[in-house]
């Protein structure tokens, strides 16, 4: 959905025309604005495709010298790993996480949360344990946004990989990430 839209906001950059469409703009039309109901996840992503779309529209109008430019950039960027499936990987991170990520996860942990607990409400379990198997059950699992945070799993990712190749190449064996 982002992807080119991603590549006016950078094409921009490259050509030092940054404030025609800031790194600050750009999150805000892929952001999305309030979490959906676990039933409409996809009217929310319809929500951020018609942003995007109606920004892509406007820029083509405003811009139409631009669009075979953005076409060859597009190809430059593809070389060195960018592309419309990867394209969530190179855009700012607590953008990412804080108002797309969390926003889709939070109801439907919430959700699961809530169905977990009625289960152990729902047994037979003599009512000390049902508390210190809830109160189990709490600790446990916690909050998702502080379990996505502790997350370390993302250094076999391609894209780590190459950074930290790069930096290797740019002070050998002085660095350890």
């Amino acid at each position: 959905i982002i992807y080119e839209l991603f590549l006016w906001n950078l094409y921009f950059y490259s050509k030092g025309e940054e404030n025609n469409f800031t790194v600050t703009d750009f999150c805000e039309k892929i952001k999305i604005l309030k979490s959906p109901e676990i039933n409409k996840i996809s009217d929310t992503f319809k929500a951020v495709e018609l942003s995007v779309k109606t920004t892509l529209t406007d820029f083509q109008a405003k811009y139409p010298t631009y669009i075979p430019k953005i076409k060859v950039f597009g190809k430059k960027l593809e070389k060195k790993g960018l592309n419309e499936n990867n394209a969530y990987l190179f855009v700012q991170g607590h953008t990412i996480f804080d108002n797309v990520v969390l926003m889709l996860l939070k109801p439907l942990c919430q959700t699961l949360k809530h169905e977990h607990q009625a289960q152990i409400r729902a047994s037979k379990k003599h009512q000390k344990d049902i508390n210190n198997e809830l109160m189990h059950y709490e600790t446990k699992f916690g909050k998702v946004d502080t379990k996505l945070s502790d997350n370390t799993e993302f250094t076999d990712c391609p894209q780590f990989i190459q950074i930290q190749q790069d930096i290797e190449k740019i002070y050998p064996k002085n660095v350890s990430i």
